[in-house]
Protein backbone atom coordinates (compact mmCIF):
# COMPACT_ATOMS: atom_id res chain seq x y z
CA UNK A 1 0.00 0.00 0.00
CA UNK A 2 2.85 2.36 0.86
CA UNK A 3 4.53 1.54 -2.45
CA UNK A 4 1.35 2.40 -4.35
CA UNK A 5 1.06 5.74 -2.57
CA UNK A 6 4.66 6.60 -3.42
CA UNK A 7 4.09 5.79 -7.06
CA UNK A 8 0.99 7.99 -7.09
CA UNK A 9 2.94 10.89 -5.61
CA UNK A 10 5.77 10.67 -8.15
CA UNK A 11 4.07 12.20 -11.20
CA UNK A 12 2.72 15.04 -9.11
CA UNK A 13 6.24 16.10 -8.18
CA UNK A 14 7.66 15.71 -11.68
CA UNK A 15 5.15 18.04 -13.35
CA UNK A 16 6.98 21.11 -12.04
CA UNK A 17 10.72 21.83 -12.17
CA UNK A 18 12.64 21.34 -8.93
CA UNK A 19 13.99 24.88 -9.07
CA UNK A 20 11.42 27.10 -7.27
CA UNK A 21 11.93 30.09 -9.58
CA UNK A 22 11.49 27.98 -12.71
CA UNK A 23 8.51 26.23 -11.13
CA UNK A 24 6.76 29.54 -10.40
CA UNK A 25 7.37 30.72 -13.96
CA UNK A 26 6.05 27.39 -15.25
CA UNK A 27 2.78 27.89 -13.36
CA UNK A 28 2.32 31.31 -14.95
CA UNK A 29 3.17 29.85 -18.38
CA UNK A 30 0.53 27.15 -17.91
CA UNK A 31 -2.18 29.68 -17.19
CA UNK A 32 -1.17 31.95 -20.07
CA UNK A 33 -0.13 29.51 -22.79
CA UNK A 34 -0.88 25.88 -21.88
CA UNK A 35 -4.04 25.43 -19.78
CA UNK A 36 -4.07 21.67 -20.49
CA UNK A 37 -0.93 21.33 -18.34
CA UNK A 38 -2.75 23.14 -15.51
CA UNK A 39 -5.69 20.76 -15.86
CA UNK A 40 -3.36 17.75 -15.79
CA UNK A 41 -1.64 19.02 -12.65
CA UNK A 42 -4.97 19.58 -10.88
CA UNK A 43 -6.20 16.15 -12.01
CA UNK A 44 -3.12 14.58 -10.40
CA UNK A 45 -4.09 16.22 -7.13
CA UNK A 46 -7.67 14.95 -7.39
CA UNK A 47 -9.34 13.64 -10.53
CA UNK A 48 -12.69 14.99 -9.33
CA UNK A 49 -11.34 18.50 -8.65
CA UNK A 50 -12.41 21.15 -11.16
CA UNK A 51 -9.55 23.12 -12.79
CA UNK A 52 -11.21 26.37 -11.69
CA UNK A 53 -11.62 25.25 -8.07
CA UNK A 54 -11.47 27.71 -5.21
CA UNK A 55 -9.83 26.93 -1.89
CA UNK A 56 -13.31 27.00 -0.38
CA UNK A 57 -14.09 23.80 -2.32
CA UNK A 58 -11.24 21.78 -0.79
CA UNK A 59 -11.60 19.10 1.85
CA UNK A 60 -9.15 18.11 4.56
CA UNK A 61 -7.50 15.38 2.48
CA UNK A 62 -6.69 17.89 -0.28
CA UNK A 63 -4.54 19.93 2.08
CA UNK A 64 -2.36 16.88 2.72
CA UNK A 65 -1.29 16.83 -0.93
CA UNK A 66 2.29 18.03 -1.38
CA UNK A 67 1.49 19.11 -4.94
CA UNK A 68 -1.25 21.47 -3.73
CA UNK A 69 0.88 23.04 -1.02
CA UNK A 70 3.67 23.53 -3.54
CA UNK A 71 1.26 25.24 -5.92
CA UNK A 72 0.13 27.61 -3.17
CA UNK A 73 3.51 28.74 -1.89
CA UNK A 74 4.87 29.13 -5.41
CA UNK A 75 1.82 30.94 -6.80
CA UNK A 76 1.22 33.23 -3.84
CA UNK A 77 4.57 33.41 -2.06
CA UNK A 78 7.44 33.32 -4.52
CA UNK A 79 5.46 34.96 -7.33
CA UNK A 80 4.60 37.88 -5.04
CA UNK A 81 8.28 38.38 -4.24
CA UNK A 82 9.39 38.55 -7.85
CA UNK A 83 6.39 40.72 -8.74
CA UNK A 84 7.60 43.22 -6.16
CA UNK A 85 11.13 42.84 -7.51
CA UNK A 86 10.02 43.53 -11.09
CA UNK A 87 8.17 46.67 -10.02
CA UNK A 88 11.14 47.96 -8.01
CA UNK A 89 13.54 47.22 -10.87
CA UNK A 90 11.38 49.10 -13.39
CA UNK A 91 11.06 52.13 -11.12
CA UNK A 92 14.77 52.04 -10.25
CA UNK A 93 15.58 52.17 -13.97
CA UNK A 94 13.31 55.24 -14.14
CA UNK A 95 15.39 56.89 -11.36
CA UNK A 96 12.60 56.77 -8.77
CA UNK A 97 13.70 58.01 -5.32
CA UNK A 98 14.24 55.62 -2.42
CA UNK A 99 11.02 56.56 -0.62
CA UNK A 100 8.97 55.72 -3.71
CA UNK A 101 10.78 52.38 -4.10
CA UNK A 102 10.04 51.42 -0.49
CA UNK A 103 6.41 52.53 -0.74
CA UNK A 104 5.69 50.72 -4.02
CA UNK A 105 7.61 47.55 -3.15
CA UNK A 106 5.53 47.14 0.01
CA UNK A 107 2.33 47.93 -1.88
CA UNK A 108 3.07 45.45 -4.70
CA UNK A 109 4.10 42.69 -2.30
CA UNK A 110 1.03 42.92 -0.07
CA UNK A 111 -1.36 43.48 -2.98
CA UNK A 112 -0.05 40.37 -4.74
CA UNK A 113 -0.15 38.20 -1.60
CA UNK A 114 -3.46 39.35 -0.12
CA UNK A 115 -5.24 39.78 -3.45
CA UNK A 116 -3.99 36.43 -4.72
CA UNK A 117 -4.95 34.51 -1.59
CA UNK A 118 -8.35 36.18 -1.30
CA UNK A 119 -9.05 35.52 -4.98
CA UNK A 120 -8.01 31.88 -4.56
CA UNK A 121 -10.21 31.48 -1.49
CA UNK A 122 -13.38 32.88 -3.02
CA UNK A 123 -13.10 32.77 -6.83
CA UNK A 124 -10.50 30.32 -8.14
CA UNK A 125 -6.89 29.39 -7.52
CA UNK A 126 -6.11 30.10 -11.17
CA UNK A 127 -7.79 33.51 -10.93
CA UNK A 128 -6.03 34.35 -7.67
CA UNK A 129 -2.58 33.58 -9.05
CA UNK A 130 -3.12 35.55 -12.26
CA UNK A 131 -4.82 38.50 -10.54
CA UNK A 132 -2.07 38.68 -7.92
CA UNK A 133 0.67 38.72 -10.56
CA UNK A 134 -0.92 40.96 -13.19
CA UNK A 135 -2.51 43.29 -10.66
CA UNK A 136 0.61 43.48 -8.54
CA UNK A 137 2.59 44.75 -11.54
CA UNK A 138 0.06 46.87 -13.45
CA UNK A 139 -1.49 48.54 -10.41
CA UNK A 140 1.81 49.31 -8.69
CA UNK A 141 3.84 50.85 -11.51
CA UNK A 142 1.56 53.92 -12.06
CA UNK A 143 1.58 54.63 -8.32
CA UNK A 144 5.37 54.61 -8.31
CA UNK A 145 5.62 57.01 -11.26
CA UNK A 146 4.51 60.01 -9.22
CA UNK A 147 6.75 63.05 -9.06
CA UNK A 148 7.86 63.33 -5.46
CA UNK A 149 8.03 67.11 -5.86
CA UNK A 150 4.29 67.21 -6.69
CA UNK A 151 3.07 65.02 -3.82
CA UNK A 152 3.99 64.91 -0.16
CA UNK A 153 4.03 61.70 1.84
CA UNK A 154 0.60 62.55 3.23
CA UNK A 155 -0.81 62.81 -0.31
CA UNK A 156 0.52 59.45 -1.52
CA UNK A 157 -2.41 57.72 0.16
CA UNK A 158 -4.83 59.55 -2.15
CA UNK A 159 -3.20 57.91 -5.18
CA UNK A 160 -4.58 54.56 -4.00
CA UNK A 161 -7.91 53.49 -5.45
CA UNK A 162 -9.46 52.62 -2.09
CA UNK A 163 -8.75 56.07 -0.69
CA UNK A 164 -10.19 57.67 -3.82
CA UNK A 165 -13.39 55.62 -3.55
CA UNK A 166 -13.65 56.34 0.17
CA UNK A 167 -13.23 60.09 -0.36
CA UNK A 168 -15.90 60.05 -3.06
CA UNK A 169 -18.32 58.36 -0.69
CA UNK A 170 -17.71 60.95 2.04
CA UNK A 171 -17.88 63.91 -0.34
CA UNK A 172 -21.15 62.77 -1.88
CA UNK A 173 -22.89 61.74 1.33
CA UNK A 174 -21.70 64.63 3.51
CA UNK A 175 -21.12 67.34 0.88
CA UNK A 176 -17.63 67.96 2.24
CA UNK A 177 -16.42 70.89 0.13
CA UNK A 178 -12.70 70.28 0.64
CA UNK A 179 -12.99 66.67 -0.49
CA UNK A 180 -15.13 67.61 -3.48
CA UNK A 181 -12.46 70.06 -4.62
CA UNK A 182 -9.81 67.38 -4.06
CA UNK A 183 -11.76 64.90 -6.17
CA UNK A 184 -12.09 67.36 -9.04
CA UNK A 185 -8.29 67.67 -8.95
CA UNK A 186 -7.63 63.93 -8.69
CA UNK A 187 -4.41 62.97 -10.40
CA UNK A 188 -5.19 61.30 -13.78
CA UNK A 189 -2.91 58.43 -12.84
CA UNK A 190 -5.42 57.36 -10.19
CA UNK A 191 -8.06 56.96 -12.91
CA UNK A 192 -5.62 55.02 -15.06
CA UNK A 193 -5.12 52.69 -12.12
CA UNK A 194 -8.88 52.06 -12.18
CA UNK A 195 -8.68 51.14 -15.87
CA UNK A 196 -5.75 48.82 -15.22
CA UNK A 197 -7.75 47.23 -12.41
CA UNK A 198 -10.59 46.51 -14.84
CA UNK A 199 -8.12 44.98 -17.29
CA UNK A 200 -6.59 42.86 -14.52
CA UNK A 201 -9.97 41.44 -13.49
CA UNK A 202 -11.05 40.69 -17.05
CA UNK A 203 -7.70 39.21 -18.12
CA UNK A 204 -7.40 37.02 -15.01
CA UNK A 205 -11.01 35.90 -15.39
CA UNK A 206 -10.46 34.98 -19.03
CA UNK A 207 -7.30 33.04 -18.16
CA UNK A 208 -9.18 31.19 -15.43
CA UNK A 209 -12.01 30.29 -17.78
CA UNK A 210 -9.56 28.95 -20.37
CA UNK A 211 -8.50 26.27 -17.88
CA UNK A 212 -12.07 24.94 -17.67
CA UNK A 213 -13.77 22.70 -20.18
CA UNK A 214 -17.51 22.43 -19.55
CA UNK A 215 -19.48 19.66 -21.28
CA UNK A 216 -22.69 21.67 -21.09
CA UNK A 217 -24.01 25.18 -21.63
CA UNK A 218 -26.93 26.86 -19.92
CA UNK A 219 -29.65 28.62 -21.92
CA UNK A 220 -28.80 32.12 -23.08
CA UNK A 221 -31.55 33.72 -21.00
CA UNK A 222 -30.16 32.12 -17.85
CA UNK A 223 -26.65 33.41 -18.49
CA UNK A 224 -27.87 36.95 -19.26
CA UNK A 225 -30.14 36.90 -16.22
CA UNK A 226 -27.35 35.75 -13.93
CA UNK A 227 -25.06 38.50 -15.22
CA UNK A 228 -27.70 41.16 -14.59
CA UNK A 229 -28.48 39.82 -11.13
CA UNK A 230 -24.80 39.61 -10.20
CA UNK A 231 -24.08 43.16 -11.32
CA UNK A 232 -27.17 44.48 -9.54
CA UNK A 233 -26.28 42.73 -6.29
CA UNK A 234 -22.75 44.14 -6.48
CA UNK A 235 -24.02 47.69 -7.05
CA UNK A 236 -26.55 47.44 -4.22
CA UNK A 237 -23.90 46.06 -1.87
CA UNK A 238 -21.47 48.87 -2.62
CA UNK A 239 -24.07 51.57 -2.04
CA UNK A 240 -25.08 49.89 1.22
CA UNK A 241 -21.46 50.05 2.32
CA UNK A 242 -21.28 53.73 1.35
CA UNK A 243 -24.50 54.35 3.25
CA UNK A 244 -23.13 52.69 6.38
CA UNK A 245 -19.95 54.74 6.13
CA UNK A 246 -21.92 57.95 5.77
CA UNK A 247 -24.03 57.16 8.85
CA UNK A 248 -20.92 56.75 10.95
CA UNK A 249 -19.35 59.83 9.41
CA UNK A 250 -22.39 61.97 10.27
CA UNK A 251 -22.46 60.74 13.85
CA UNK A 252 -18.74 61.43 14.28
CA UNK A 253 -18.55 64.72 12.39
CA UNK A 254 -18.98 66.80 15.56
CA UNK A 255 -15.68 65.54 17.00
CA UNK A 256 -13.24 68.42 16.81
CA UNK A 257 -10.03 66.49 17.41
CA UNK A 258 -10.70 64.01 14.63
CA UNK A 259 -8.95 61.14 16.47
CA UNK A 260 -12.11 59.32 17.50
CA UNK A 261 -13.56 59.91 14.04
CA UNK A 262 -10.56 58.28 12.37
CA UNK A 263 -10.69 55.29 14.73
CA UNK A 264 -14.44 54.84 14.32
CA UNK A 265 -14.37 55.23 10.55
CA UNK A 266 -11.41 52.88 10.08
CA UNK A 267 -13.12 50.45 12.42
CA UNK A 268 -16.19 50.43 10.20
CA UNK A 269 -14.06 49.79 7.12
CA UNK A 270 -12.45 46.82 8.86
CA UNK A 271 -15.88 45.57 9.93
CA UNK A 272 -17.36 45.87 6.44
CA UNK A 273 -14.48 43.98 4.83
CA UNK A 274 -14.61 41.33 7.55
CA UNK A 275 -18.36 40.86 7.14
CA UNK A 276 -18.07 40.71 3.35
CA UNK A 277 -15.44 37.97 3.47
CA UNK A 278 -17.50 36.00 5.98
CA UNK A 279 -20.64 36.25 3.83
CA UNK A 280 -18.86 35.17 0.64
CA UNK A 281 -17.30 32.20 2.41
CA UNK A 282 -20.70 31.23 3.84
CA UNK A 283 -22.30 31.36 0.38
CA UNK A 284 -19.54 29.08 -0.91
CA UNK A 285 -19.42 26.53 1.92
CA UNK A 286 -22.58 27.01 4.06
CA UNK A 287 -20.36 26.64 7.12
CA UNK A 288 -21.05 29.54 9.44
CA UNK A 289 -18.31 28.73 11.96
CA UNK A 290 -15.61 28.75 9.29
CA UNK A 291 -17.11 31.91 7.81
CA UNK A 292 -17.07 33.67 11.16
CA UNK A 293 -13.51 32.57 11.88
CA UNK A 294 -12.26 33.68 8.46
CA UNK A 295 -14.07 37.02 8.71
CA UNK A 296 -12.68 37.74 12.17
CA UNK A 297 -9.19 36.71 11.09
CA UNK A 298 -9.28 38.98 8.04
CA UNK A 299 -10.61 41.83 10.17
CA UNK A 300 -7.85 41.42 12.75
CA UNK A 301 -5.23 41.29 9.99
CA UNK A 302 -6.46 44.51 8.36
CA UNK A 303 -7.13 46.12 11.73
CA UNK A 304 -3.57 45.49 12.89
CA UNK A 305 -2.04 47.27 9.90
CA UNK A 306 -4.64 50.06 10.15
CA UNK A 307 -3.73 50.58 13.81
CA UNK A 308 -0.01 50.58 13.06
CA UNK A 309 -0.55 53.13 10.30
CA UNK A 310 -2.53 55.48 12.56
CA UNK A 311 -0.23 55.14 15.57
CA UNK A 312 3.12 55.38 13.74
CA UNK A 313 2.02 57.74 10.98
CA UNK A 314 4.08 60.63 12.36
CA UNK A 315 7.34 58.75 11.79
CA UNK A 316 8.96 60.01 8.59
CA UNK A 317 11.05 56.86 8.22
CA UNK A 318 8.17 54.43 8.75
CA UNK A 319 5.55 56.32 6.72
CA UNK A 320 6.47 54.87 3.26
CA UNK A 321 6.42 51.35 4.70
CA UNK A 322 3.11 51.85 6.51
CA UNK A 323 1.29 53.49 3.59
CA UNK A 324 2.52 50.81 1.20
CA UNK A 325 1.65 47.83 3.40
CA UNK A 326 -1.73 49.18 4.50
CA UNK A 327 -2.65 50.41 1.02
CA UNK A 328 -1.74 47.09 -0.59
CA UNK A 329 -3.97 45.17 1.82
CA UNK A 330 -6.97 47.53 1.55
CA UNK A 331 -6.88 47.79 -2.22
CA UNK A 332 -6.43 44.03 -2.65
CA UNK A 333 -9.48 43.39 -0.48
CA UNK A 334 -11.52 46.01 -2.33
CA UNK A 335 -10.70 44.63 -5.79
CA UNK A 336 -11.30 40.99 -4.87
CA UNK A 337 -14.51 41.51 -2.91
CA UNK A 338 -16.06 43.61 -5.68
CA UNK A 339 -15.31 40.77 -8.10
CA UNK A 340 -16.15 37.85 -5.81
CA UNK A 341 -19.68 38.88 -4.78
CA UNK A 342 -21.28 38.86 -8.26
CA UNK A 343 -19.02 36.01 -9.42
CA UNK A 344 -20.17 33.63 -6.70
CA UNK A 345 -23.84 34.42 -7.29
CA UNK A 346 -23.74 34.23 -11.10
CA UNK A 347 -21.68 31.03 -11.15
CA UNK A 348 -24.16 29.35 -8.81
CA UNK A 349 -27.08 30.37 -11.07
CA UNK A 350 -25.46 29.65 -14.45
CA UNK A 351 -21.84 28.67 -15.21
CA UNK A 352 -18.26 29.90 -14.63
CA UNK A 353 -18.24 32.17 -17.70
CA UNK A 354 -21.38 33.95 -16.50
CA UNK A 355 -19.65 34.36 -13.13
CA UNK A 356 -16.59 35.89 -14.78
CA UNK A 357 -18.70 38.35 -16.76
CA UNK A 358 -20.76 39.29 -13.71
CA UNK A 359 -17.66 39.77 -11.58
CA UNK A 360 -16.01 41.99 -14.17
CA UNK A 361 -19.14 44.08 -14.75
CA UNK A 362 -19.82 44.31 -11.03
CA UNK A 363 -16.36 45.58 -10.10
CA UNK A 364 -15.93 47.79 -13.17
CA UNK A 365 -19.41 49.24 -12.77
CA UNK A 366 -18.59 50.52 -9.30
CA UNK A 367 -15.81 52.77 -10.58
CA UNK A 368 -17.90 53.91 -13.53
CA UNK A 369 -20.61 54.95 -11.07
CA UNK A 370 -18.02 56.85 -9.05
CA UNK A 371 -16.95 58.63 -12.23
CA UNK A 372 -20.54 59.64 -12.93
CA UNK A 373 -20.89 60.96 -9.38
CA UNK A 374 -17.77 63.12 -9.57
CA UNK A 375 -18.69 64.33 -13.06
CA UNK A 376 -15.09 64.37 -14.28
CA UNK A 377 -14.71 63.14 -17.87
CA UNK A 378 -17.51 60.66 -17.22
CA UNK A 379 -18.21 59.78 -20.85
CA UNK A 380 -14.53 59.35 -21.65
CA UNK A 381 -13.95 57.11 -18.63
CA UNK A 382 -16.99 54.97 -19.48
CA UNK A 383 -15.76 54.47 -23.04
CA UNK A 384 -12.23 53.70 -21.86
CA UNK A 385 -13.58 51.28 -19.26
CA UNK A 386 -15.58 49.38 -21.86
CA UNK A 387 -12.57 49.30 -24.20
CA UNK A 388 -10.28 47.99 -21.47
CA UNK A 389 -12.93 45.47 -20.45
CA UNK A 390 -13.12 44.08 -23.98
CA UNK A 391 -9.33 44.12 -24.26
CA UNK A 392 -8.97 41.95 -21.18
CA UNK A 393 -11.75 39.55 -22.12
CA UNK A 394 -10.34 39.02 -25.61
CA UNK A 395 -6.75 38.45 -24.50
CA UNK A 396 -6.72 34.93 -25.91
CA UNK A 397 -7.70 36.32 -29.32
CA UNK A 398 -5.30 39.24 -29.81
CA UNK A 399 -2.34 37.93 -27.79
CA UNK A 400 -1.59 35.07 -30.25
CA UNK A 401 -1.77 37.53 -33.16
CA UNK A 402 0.60 39.91 -31.41
CA UNK A 403 3.07 37.15 -30.54
CA UNK A 404 2.87 35.31 -33.86
CA UNK A 405 5.75 37.13 -35.66
CA UNK A 406 8.09 36.52 -32.72
CA UNK A 407 7.07 32.89 -32.42
CA UNK A 408 7.52 32.39 -36.17
CA UNK A 409 11.07 33.73 -35.92
CA UNK A 410 11.71 31.53 -32.87
CA UNK A 411 10.44 28.42 -34.65
CA UNK A 412 12.60 29.19 -37.69
CA UNK A 413 15.71 29.47 -35.53
CA UNK A 414 14.83 26.17 -33.88
CA UNK A 415 14.43 24.55 -37.29
CA UNK A 416 17.88 25.69 -38.45
CA UNK A 417 19.47 24.64 -35.15
CA UNK A 418 17.80 21.24 -35.32
CA UNK A 419 19.07 20.70 -38.87
CA UNK A 420 22.66 21.30 -37.74
CA UNK A 421 22.57 19.06 -34.66
CA UNK A 422 24.34 15.70 -34.67
CA UNK A 423 22.50 12.45 -34.00
CA UNK A 424 23.81 12.13 -30.45
CA UNK A 425 22.24 15.47 -29.45
CA UNK A 426 18.67 15.81 -28.21
CA UNK A 427 16.12 17.16 -30.65
CA UNK A 428 14.94 20.73 -30.13
CA UNK A 429 11.50 20.05 -31.51
CA UNK A 430 9.84 20.13 -28.08
CA UNK A 431 10.69 23.86 -27.85
CA UNK A 432 8.47 24.60 -30.87
CA UNK A 433 5.57 26.92 -29.99
CA UNK A 434 3.08 24.27 -31.10
CA UNK A 435 3.98 22.31 -27.96
CA UNK A 436 3.68 25.14 -25.42
CA UNK A 437 1.23 27.72 -26.84
CA UNK A 438 -2.20 26.15 -27.18
CA UNK A 439 -3.85 29.45 -28.13
CA UNK A 440 -1.67 30.11 -31.18
CA UNK A 441 -3.43 29.94 -34.54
Amino acid sequence: MMEKTALEELPKENLLPKNPVLASLTIVAWLMFKPSAWRRYIANIDADLSPDFALAHLNSHHWQQVALRKLLYLGHGLCAIWVSGIVVLCLWLLDAPGEILIFVSCYALLFSIVGGILGSLTVSLAYGIMAGIVGGILLSLPIGMVDISEFTLDEWDNMLVFSMAKNIAIAVMLSVLDLQITLQNTDPRALWIVLLGIFTASQAGRAMYSTTITPYSHPQYRQIGSIMIGGLISAVGVFLVIGLMSVLARSAAWMQTGTLYVLAYDGLIVGVFSLSIALIWFFLTWRWRQSLLLGVGAGLFLGLFTLLKNVLYTSIYLKPWLIGLHGGIENAMLYMLLFAFPYVLAKRIANPWAGVIAGILGSAGVYIIFALITGRDSLLLILLSLAVLLLGMTTLWWRPLLFYPFQAAWNLLLHHADEKRIESQTSLLHWHSAFWDEHQY
